[in-house]
């Protein structure tokens, strides 16, 4: 389909693809490769994994010039409370005891299927108002409505806005969608060795406390360990995993033990997980572990792993931060980005809170129109405490997409040297 656009003088041809496997050209031109959580090679572990119940689509827009936009998008199935809060969450669930597909709906996304804290809306040379006005984008999202509906997929959700994103969009679209907070991602700065590093800019309250977890990790004989990603079982890796997701209030996407084992043999490099264990040498035994992604000055942790029978007992949730942390010095790296979620101890951590958007639109007006009245119940402003952590301020984390940080590629660099793990301070 073409559409005229009145401001460039060309017509906008768009078409739709299934697959990643012929679109990596066209991938660097528009997304880059220069953000870890936006570059081709995880979209290719995200697409390989089949995850359940999800559905890939790629629009790809050409003019006269060749490819100008990229926009990954998915199919998912999905409740529609996922953010709302828990009281309601459990109310909605009690009645799915009876009705099943109470509130569930199959929606179009517009994004990444695994969390990455940022918008993939790869619109090439985004800032250049010749080359995208108002109508041209536009365009992209009446094409994005139009094959929704053909799918039968009754809502669009397009996912994470930063503000810069929203404050370009909202003017443009927003009479096709409403827009609405999302859970905010959270970011940690790492103080440079030269100003004392982390452990000496904070302040003693904070210090005592950490002191104390890291205590009480060694008493239960909690060590930690870097491993790449390849040689970690993605059976355990699931395994854990999964705990977290069986305990936590918000899951909107979940990845299957495929991703584990995808990732491990398609993505290399700059990812490696963090390893916690306890017992003796002879005996010990994994309780968590942490993927991690290294982003060009900045440290990704994208998910965790937990044994939740041991979890409270040896503060092994606190104790993986305090490795990263660790981990993030030696690294050289600048800030920790500790994504979405039990924000009162990435606050206690000094963690700064980075807020996030989401478009939606409901195809049907009346459903939309409520959505639209009613939207803080489904999408509540999320309260971020405060806490004074560091006696000398640290600087404030970078904003913007973070798919559009014109970072380093460091997908193919490797991150540990040689083939043994290495071992962090317990």
């Amino acid at each position: 389909m073409a559409t005229f656009d009145s401001h460039s003088q060309t017509a906008l041809t768009f078409r739709w693809e299934k697959s990643i496997e012929h679109l990596e050209q066209a991938w660097t031109d528009c997304l880059g490769n220069h953000n870890v959580l936006g570059c081709y090679a995880l979209q290719r572990v995200i697409e390989a994994s089949e995850l359940d119940q999800v559905e890939h689509y790629y629009l790809v827009g050409e003019d006269v010039s060749g490819v100008v936009c990229l926009v990954p998008c998915f199919v998912y199935r999905v409740s529609l409370v996922t953010v709302a809060s828990p009281r309601i969450q459990r109310a909605v669930q009690a009645i799915q005891r009876f009705f099943p597909n109470f509130l569930m709906l199959r929606v179009f996304v517009v994004g990444s299927a695994i969390s990455n804290y940022g918008d993939l809306l790869g619109f090439k040379d985004v800032d250049n108002k010749h080359l995208w006005s108002d109508c041209r984008i536009l365009s992209v999202f009446e094409e994005i409505r139009k094959k929704a509906k053909s799918l039968n997929a009754p809502g669009i959700l397009v996912k994470e806005l930063d503000n810069h994103i929203r404050n370009r969009l909202e003017p443009i679209i927003g009479r096709l969608f409403f827009f609405a907070d999302s859970l905010p991602s959270t970011c940690l700065p790492i103080m440079s060795g030269a100003r004392g590093g982390y452990w000496e800019s904070i302040r003693s309250k904070y210090r005592n406390k950490i002191k104390k977890r890291k205590s009480i990790g060694r008493e239960k004989k909690l060590s930690w360990e870097l491993s790449r990603v390849s040689d970690i079982c993605p059976k355990k890796a699931f395994e854990l995993y999964q705990q977290v997701i069986d305990h936590s209030a918000f899951v909107f996407e979940r990845v299957n033990e495929r991703f584990f084992t995808r990732i491990g043999e398609l993505f290399s490099g700059n990812a490696f997980y963090i390893c916690g264990f306890i017992g003796d040498s002879d005996s010990r035994k994994q309780i968590s572990c942490e993927l991690v992604l290294i982003d060009g000055d900045a440290m990704r942790l994208l998910y965790s792993g937990f044994d939740y029978e041991v979890k409270r007992d040896s503060d092994v949730y606190f104790n993986v931060f305090y490795a990263a942390i660790e981990e993030a010095e030696k690294l050289g790296l600048k800030e920790i980005h500790l994504g979405q979620t039990a924000y009162e101890v990435k606050a206690e951590l000094g963690a700064q809170r980075i807020d996030l958007s989401v478009a939606a639109c409901y195809l049907n007006p009346l459903i939309h129109w409520i959505f639209t009245r009613f939207k803080q119940i489904f999408f509540p402003k999320v309260d971020f405490p405060h806490r004074d952590v560091f006696a000398i301020p640290p600087p404030k984390p970078k904003t913007g997409n973070p798919n559009r940080v014109d970072l380093p590629n460091l997908v193919d660099a490797p991150l540990i040297a040689d083939d043994s793990a290495i071992r962090l301070r317990s």
